[in-house]
């Protein structure tokens, strides 16, 4: 007796193709179980560089906020001037870039926002008296 048309001869060769499709089933199985860890993985990947980004250690400054400073460039209007650190940050008026805010107690000057490089390479650490209104 022959299988009819379609009937027998189908299922047969669909079992087949079954079987040899199986380890592709069990890859594709595997995949997707593992789904969940891999995003928990990618999620804590993402999280660790938004912190390490956020502590910016390249970016760390000479000089802490509330330290006394003075100014030791002879060519600078600024010369032998005091001035304490208000503030050390990112400014949206200088494109996102580090700067230094600074009050001279004892001088008055317009400027109060300063590039980290310039104020760096031109003072050095003093005593707190010196920052002191007069």
């Amino acid at each position: 007796m022959e299988p009819e048309a379609g009937g027998d001869t189908l299922r047969v060769h669909h079992f087949k193709a079954s079987k040899s499709l199986q380890p592709l089933s069990v890859l594709v199985s595997f995949e997707t179980d593992e789904e969940p860890y891999m995003r928990f993985s990618i999620y804590i990947m993402l999280l660790t560089c938004i912190f390490i980004a956020s502590c910016d250690p390249f970016n760390s400054p000479k000089y802490a906020v509330d330290q006394c400073i003075r100014m030791i460039n002879p060519d600078d209007s600024l010369y032998d001037k005091y001035a304490i650190v208000v503030d050390y940050g990112t400014s949206l008026r200088y494109d996102n870039k580090h700067t230094y805010r600074l009050d001279f107690p004892n001088h008055r000057t317009e400027t109060t926002i300063f590039r980290p490089d310039f104020i760096e390479r031109n003072s050095v650490l003093a005593d707190r008296k010196y920052c002191l209104l007069e």
